[in-house]
């Protein structure tokens, strides 16, 4: 798998936000084009990118008699397959290659490096990491751990050094090694810096002149930006002046907010969330308990461990039992945070039993004609029958585990 693969599972969320579109959309009609432009802005597309993209395709409808939804999805990926340039090369799983990895202070750089090292080295690339970023603390030692997990030599030098005669190093060493694929780190520079990216075309300058003379032949270099996914259109503004001072080959996108991430942002929300109202009543329960009763066991000789499931717990049993059930019952619906982590109803990394239920209802789209038609009452009444009774099973267990006659004091 190439590095370009990972920008396709990136346009996950994208793809599945068009095919609530064309599959659920109902008929062609206003509201489906207000759809379409709705989703393509919501996949970052931009706005006036989106319009002109919902525009021709609505005149090529019009000229080819296109009136079905999956006539005009397969119109649609051929119109955006010739805004795209196909890529002459894979700078990683074509070598030999020198990579040169920039982007702005915390992009994940460093990260990506280590990772990519790691993916080429275990399908037999002979691999060598540079360190070029002499500026930020630890990050000399961050790229060295990486090299230690993915089995990769690291060139480095001490902490500032000049990046460019480190990149200069690197190769005269990987040209030792007679190695295939070079991976250079460097340090965070703002793209609204001139000073500093002028700076950062030098390393490029002196790495390109120096791959060009290496003993097997000259190495392509490649200059990838690494962008954070979640930046959004201010991305393009970067990827503009990367491209301007030093003339981009590729962009790595770091999803830290992609569909594979959701339900796991999701539950610790969740978790975190829930955790401070629970301890509030806890702590005001436990107040309440005498100290007399925890001095008397001291003086008898009870451990911490038998004074807790003597005294406080039975003391505050009720309490348990009372938060656990609100949490079972909160945990069962998990409605809210299915929909904060969802930019579309239904997002299969998120679904929750609840949400799946309110989507059998109401439908899943925003469209007013995919109400009507991509509903089911009866399966959303059914869930809803099976959680009511998850619940009373819950909250039966709950009172099997804290019987009252057990701890009755």
């Amino acid at each position: 798998m190439g590095f370009f693969d990972a920008l396709s599972r990136g346009l996950e969320r994208s793809r599945e936000a068009l095919n609530e579109v064309f599959y659920f959309g109902g008929e062609v009609d206003e509201d489906f084009w207000e759809d379409l432009e709705d989703t393509l802005v919501m996949g970052d597309m931009g706005a006036e990118v989106a319009i002109k993209v919902s525009d021709d395709l609505r005149d090529a409808a019009a000229k080819k008699n296109l009136k079905t939804a999956p006539q005009l999805r397969r119109a649609l990926a051929e119109q955006l397959e010739q805004h795209f340039v196909p890529i002459e090369r894979d700078p990683f799983s074509d070598t030999p290659s020198c990579v040169l990895f920039v982007g702005i202070n915390g992009a994940g750089k460093t990260t990506t490096v280590g990772k990519i090292a790691s993916a080429m080295a275990a399908r037999g690339k002979n691999v060598v990491i540079g360190s070029a970023d002499t500026f930020r603390a630890a990050a000399i030692e961050q790229l060295d751990v990486w090299g230690q997990r993915a089995g990769v030599p690291v060139i480095k030098r001490d902490r500032g050094s000049d990046p460019a005669s480190v990149c200069y190093d690197v190769l005269d060493e990987a040209d030792k090694r007679g190695s295939d694929l070079v991976l250079i780190d460097t340090a965070g520079r703002l793209h609204t810096s001139p000073e500093l990216m002028r700076e950062l075309a030098k390393v490029v300058n002196v790495t390109r002149k120096r791959a060009a003379n290496m003993a097997a032949g000259p190495m392509p270099v490649s200059v990838v930006l690494v962008i954070d996914a979640a930046t959004g259109q201010n991305g393009l503004n970067q990827a503009l002046e990367f491209n301007e001072a030093l003339g981009l080959d590729g962009l790595a996108a770091i999803p830290w907010t992609s569909t594979q991430y959701a339900f796991w942002s999701m539950l610790i929300a969740f978790c975190f969330c829930s955790i401070g109202g629970n301890l509030l009543v806890y702590m005001a329960a436990m107040k309440k308990i005498p100290d007399d009763l925890f001095e008397a066991a001291f003086m008898d000789g009870a451990t911490e461990g038998k004074i807790f499931f003597r005294i406080t717990l039975p003391l505050i049993a009720d309490n348990v039992k009372t938060q656990f059930t609100f949490w079972t019952i909160g945990c069962i619906g998990f409605f809210l945070w299915s929909r904060v982590f969802s930019v579309v109803p239904s997002d299969p990394t998120t679904i929750t039993p609840a949400s799946y239920m309110y989507d059998q209802i109401f439908g899943t789209s925003i469209s007013s004609n995919a109400v009507a038609s991509g509903t089911n009452v009866g399966m959303g009444a059914a869930i809803g029958v099976v959680l009511c009774l998850i619940t009373v099973a819950a909250m039966a267990l709950i009172n099997l585990i804290f019987p009252k006659e057990k701890y009755e004091m």
